[in-house]
């Protein structure tokens, strides 16, 4: 019986719930997402912001890697352009002419100039030309590379185009080995490749830890039971089923309109504040219940939103679950990543002008335009678990357990779980290929409201989890 609440029978209500109503709303609106995510553009030419710096990354951890052998006093390993030209070099001519200053820094000018050729060759096939900024890249590049590469004869404008156009791949290009600038142009390289060896490091290590934990904690449930806090509730199922569709189509409504004003806008302040106010305006769809007659205090119960007497041990057991979910969500990420090779979309033709156009979070192309990485952390780690575990492990996994709970606290878990994860993928942007992995994401949050009750146990698993990958995407992009 929830805590505080006088009685343990459901209450008697003169206005039956619409549940049939509210799923398919919901299942009309998950749809209509889908669909959205399939037919929508994704990335044209994949010469975004975001490509480039991910691009500069891979370079630098090269480079990276590279140092850390010549300071172990490692055999160097012979560059592989032609490896390096598939991995890196292909796509759109921002990516090719920042290839062509790798090629001249590790292999010499005449690399440079190949690759320069090889981009003309592959415009004059289509019919295209360079034009604007790019246009005098290349044209600066041919003169750096005309002879021995020396950056001496170069014209101080000449040399600000490579600068403005390129970025780091312009300071490269300018700071050749032994130049007294290279030393400022590679500073922090080893330290990116030494932080990202760790990081692998430290990931087996612990999903190594994850794997046995979690077999000796589902061992030692089915050996003693478990002490799952989660009971059913007091309120018809159906009103949070409506809950729920209520609040997915005015989040929905919101995030149009914040797009729209965005859009429309210039002013940077009103651009991050309509961001800010979807999630936030969203909460007034806790209110639908109490439309429909359930007391708020009783809505707060039913849905988790509550501090039970022990909230560090909430917080601490939300982690524990995380952690003990990583087995499924390395499991659902090999085979997502399988599916999207098995598409074809990794595969990258070698001689087209455009790149692949692979699935992921629109916030990327934000964040590597300069996007505030501090407020990426209160989107991600603070509005994102609250508003998101109030309305999936608080609304639709309590009407979804309810209405379950006839088939045994194990079916219903499992069925409530499924669907409410499977939900929970299908609405967020990553594409169609991501919601085996999303709803995988769910499942510790799912078990962390069985075993605590309390919202705060998921709502932690949900933030430390948005902050690893918000972490993990500050590497990617150079912070």
């Amino acid at each position: 019986m929830p805590q505080g609440l006088p009685g343990a029978t459901r209450p008697s209500s003169p206005v039956l719930p619409r549940t049939g109503v509210a799923w398919a709303a919901i299942l009309l609106l998950v749809a209509a997402v889908t669909v959205l995510q399939v037919v929508a553009p994704r990335g044209g030419e994949g010469g975004g912001k975001f490509p480039l710096r991910v691009m500069e990354q891979q370079v630098r951890i090269q480079y990276g890697i590279r140092g850390l052998a010549d300071s172990l006093g490692a055999v160097p390993v012979p560059d592989d352009l032609e490896a390096l030209r598939k991995a890196i070099g292909t796509g759109p001519p921002a990516v090719r002419l920042r290839f062509a200053v790798v090629a001249g820094d590790l292999a010499g000018p005449a690399a440079a100039r190949a690759e320069l050729d090889r981009l003309e060759g592959l415009l004059r096939k289509e019919g295209r030309k360079l034009e604007g900024e790019e246009a005098e890249v290349e044209r600066t590049l041919r003169a750096l590379y005309a002879g021995d590469g020396s950056v001496d004869a170069l014209p101080q404008d000449r040399r600000e185009v490579l600068r403005r156009g390129l970025g780091w791949f312009g300071d490269l290009a300018l700071a050749p080995e032994g130049s007294p600038d290279r030393a400022a142009v590679l500073e922090g390289a080893d330290r990116l490749a030494l932080i990202l060896l760790g990081c692998g490091l430290a990931a087996l290590l612990l999903l190594g830890t994850a794997f046995a934990a979690a077999l000796l904690y589902w061992l030692r449930v089915l050996a003693r039971g478990s002490r799952f806090r989660f009971e059913p509730g007091t309120s018809p199922s159906g009103f949070y089923a409506e809950t729920f569709a209520a609040w997915l189509a005015w989040f929905l409504a919101l995030s149009i309109g914040a797009r729209a004003l965005q859009e429309a806008a210039s002013d940077p302040a009103v651009r991050t504040g309509a961001l800010f106010a979807v999630p936030v305006l969203s909460l007034a769809a806790l209110g639908w219940p109490v439309l429909r007659g359930i007391p708020f205090a009783r809505v707060r119960e039913d849905l988790g939103l509550r501090l039970s007497g022990t909230p560090v041990r909430d917080v601490l057991a939300g982690i524990g679950c995380w952690v003990l979910g990583l087995p499924v969500l390395f499991l659902a990420g090999i085979a997502t990543f399988t599916a999207l090779a098995a598409s074809g979309l990794f595969q990258q033709d070698p001689e087209a002008l455009e790149g692949p156009t692979v699935p992921g979070h629109p916030v990327v192309e934000e964040l590597a335009g300069g996007f505030s990485w501090a407020l990426v952390v209160v989107l991600a780690c603070v509005l994102a678990p609250i508003v998101e575990e109030t309305f999936f492990r608080g609304a639709l996994y309590r009407h979804l357990r309810d209405a379950t709970a006839g088939r045994g606290r194990a079916a219903s878990v499992a069925i409530s779980a499924l669907v409410s994860g499977l939900v929970f993928g299908s609405i967020h942007p990553q594409g169609v290929f991501f919601i085996p992995l999303l709803a995988a994401v769910a499942w510790p949050l799912a078990h962390a409201r069985e075993w605590r009750d309390s919202l705060v146990a998921p709502m932690a698993a949900h933030a430390l989890h948005n902050a690893i990958v918000t972490g993990f995407a500050w590497l990617l992009l150079g912070g």
